[in-house]
This record gives C-alpha cells, sequence and structure tokens, in this order.
C-alpha cells in the first residue's frame, strides 16, 4: 500500500468505532441508491424539463443524452479495468493493514471484488461533470454532496483506497467529457434527441428505466449479463 493511500485511511480510520450511531449512518448512506444517484438523475431531469429558449433548452437535452452515454461508457470500462488488472484487496480485507472495522461491516461483505477503480466514484463523478456541463454553480454543489456523501464513506468504511476514487472519478469525467465533446456530440445525441421529439411516450419510458439503472449502478444488467454469459459458457462446453 503506498503512503497516500496509507496516510488517509489512517486518518479515516481513527474514528472507526468510536460511535454506533455514527457509523450505521454512514453506512446507511452507502447503502441507499436514493441519497446517492437519485440526487444527481432527478437534478438531471429537472434540467430536461426547465424552461429556456427553444435552442438553449436542446442543447441542454443533447448534453444530458451525452452525459448519460458518457457514464454507461465509463462504468463499462471501468468493470473492464476491475476485472483485467492485478487484482487488490479492499482496505479492510488487505492482510498487511489493520483495519478497525466500523460498527455494522463485516468482513464478508465485497469479498472477492477487486477495489480499483470504484465504480461509484466512476459513475457519479461523471453524471457531476455532465450537471457541471449544464450549470457550473449547480456542477460545483454537486460534486461536493457526492464528495461528502458517496465518496468519503467509501473511503471511512475501507471500501475503497483514495486512489481507486480518484482513479474512478477520472475515468468517469473523461469519459463524459468525451461523449460532449465538440466533433462527438452531435452525431451521438442528434438521432436520439429527434427520436425524443417524435416518439415521446416510447422515449420517455426507456429514458426512465435508463434514469433507475443509473441509479442503481446498472446492478440488474450486471447480473443479467454474468446470468446470460454463464449460460452461454455452458452451452458452449456441452457443444464442445
Amino acid at each position: 500500500m503506498n503512503f497516500f493511500d496509507r496516510s488517509i485511511l489512517e486518518l479515516f480510520n481513527r474514528f472507526s468505532q468510536k460511535s454506533w450511531t455514527f457509523d450505521h449512518a454512514v453506512y446507511l448512506l452507502t447503502e441507499t441508491e436514493l441519497l446517492k444517484g437519485g440526487v444527481l438523475v432527478a437534478i438531471l431531469w429537472a434540467f430536461w424539463f426547465t424552461r429556456d429558449t427553444e435552442g438553449a433548452l436542446a442543447e441542454t437535452r443533447r448534453t444530458i443524452i451525452a452525459t448519460f452515454a458518457g457514464t454507461f461508457i465509463a462504468l463499462f470500462l471501468g468493470i473492464v479495468l476491475e476485472n483485467t488488472l492485478p487484482f487488490r484487496f479492499r482496505p479492510f480485507h488487505q492482510p498487511d493493514f489493520h483495519f478497525r472495522l466500523p460498527f455494522g461491516i463485516t468482513r464478508d461483505i465485497l469479498e472477492g471484488w477487486s477495489s480499483f477503480p470504484s465504480d461509484h466514484a466512476t459513475l457519479f463523478s461523471g453524471l457531476v461533470t455532465g450537471i457541471f456541463l449544464v450549470s457550473r454553480r449547480i456542477g460545483f454543489l454537486s460534486g461536493f454532496y457526492v464528495f461528502l456523501v458517496v465518496l468519503i464513506p467509501r473511503i471511512y468504511l475501507g471500501f475503497h483506497y483514495p486512489t481507486d476514487i480518484l482513479g474512478g472519478a477520472f475515468i468517469g469525467c473523461a469519459c463524459v467529457l468525451s461523449t460532449n465533446g465538440s466533433r462527438i456530440k452531435k452525431p451521438l445525441t442528434d438521432p436520439v434527441y429527434e427520436w425524443s421529439e417524435k416518439y415521446p411516450g416510447l422515449f420517455y419510458g426507456l429514458f426512465f428505466l435508463v434514469s433507475y439503472q443509473t441509479v442503481d449502478l446498472f446492478d440488474d444488467i450486471r447480473e443479467l449479463a454474468k446470468f446470460l454469459l454463464r449460460v452461454a459458457m455452458l452451452v458452449v462446453h456441452r457443444i464442445s
């Protein structure tokens, strides 16, 4: 473990097991999707329906579409890195680091999951970047909210190293900035925006599902993909 990660983890870990209420409150933050992705997605939906000039509204909606696309790409990239890079133990699983578990946490949580990069940092940093592109003021406030409510608790509980958070944040920001770039944004978002205008009922139904899965970090889609992959591997094994 590098000096940067160890120093910050040791600083936070000094407060562990000082208060049953505080430790459980921090754990509740990590488990409550409404307080994490729910807040950010609600902000993006509010931007979507903000009354403005037709040109400004269209540009805002294109930014939101590009933001959702960028966060999806970022999360997929993060999963690929998590499964291809050398395995990294979580801080509370690290054999050479005597981490004092906060109340309510057991060491079997997230067992077998590599620590780098943080998927929470990847996804929510991407969403904050999109919010910032629409409104700098609300973007700054959203960034502070995510830092305090989403990211710091994951370090405190020993789920991630600070470098996991920084790595995930970089991936999320970079992907959303890329999909919002001048050369990518228009060809990426124009077909979706035109479709939303032509078939609003179908679009908003799917938009709701995408938003719901974003709040839930695409957990349902991940589990479905894992199941289909196992079935495909079983079929291939039987055929061969």
